[in-house]
């Protein structure tokens, strides 16, 4: 499976220097072959909650995202939160 993230400039905007951990985080999980759950949070997208890979983001430990489309294998993604 694959993914492709949303709008990373505005991400990058938003928490400088935290794309590439947001990234590492993602491809990780799609990566290992990790079960893809989505949740059904009441809003208008499910969401995909990860853990954050990084040393760095260890205090962070869960990130969200929701979870605009599925094609094909291609998942494609918004960033949501930070969860601490």
């Amino acid at each position: 499976m694959r993914y492709a993230l949303r709008n990373q400039d505005k991400i990058e905007k938003a928490y400088p220097g935290m794309i590439s951990l947001l990234l590492e985080s993602l491809t990780e999980h799609f990566s290992a072959g990790a079960e893809i759950v989505p949740i059904e949070s009441g809003e208008e997208f499910p969401l995909l909650i990860i853990s954050g890979s990084n040393a760095s983001l260890r205090e962070i430990n869960l990130i969200a995202f929701y979870i605009i489309e599925i094609k094909y294998d291609v998942y494609r993604l918004a960033f949501k939160e930070f969860i601490g």
